[in-house]
């Protein structure tokens, strides 16, 4: 039996007289014998665990989808940061606009953005 190699691909006319060996489509391929948990995972890991340690809860926040307000405004993003834009973040149609179920937070978080406050300037808007 023979292997394919360059020579007989430079010369199309010499395969056609050549026997190969058939090739086993079920036949299982070699495991690898390398292979790590790549570094950001373990430290992702590392750290998970210390803060379940120290008492804190994982939350399933895989089939959530939050409001701008809990996002960026919470999180004190400025209006204009360009991480809103909307190449940038998924926006939705459906419910267009969130319930506020804190007004009295809402209202600190907007007062927080427009005048500051706890040695911050705002926003100014």
């Amino acid at each position: 039996m023979n292997f394919l190699s360059a020579e007989i691909l430079e010369n199309p006319d010499k395969y056609k007289d050549i026997k190969f060996k058939p090739i086993n489509f079920s036949a299982k391929g070699r495991f690898p014998k390398c292979g790590a948990i790549h570094p950001l995972m373990k430290v992702r890991s590392q750290f998970r665990q210390i803060l379940c340690d120290l008492g804190f809860e994982e939350m399933p926040t895989n089939r959530y989808v939050e409001s701008s307000f809990w996002n960026f405004d919470a999180l004190f993003q400025p209006q204009r940061h360009p991480v809103r834009d909307a190449h940038d973040t998924f926006y939705i149609k459906n419910p267009k606009y969130a319930k506020i179920v804190d007004q009295d937070l809402w209202n600190r978080v907007k007062e927080m953005h427009e005048k500051g406050g706890h040695g911050s300037l705002g926003h100014s808007y």
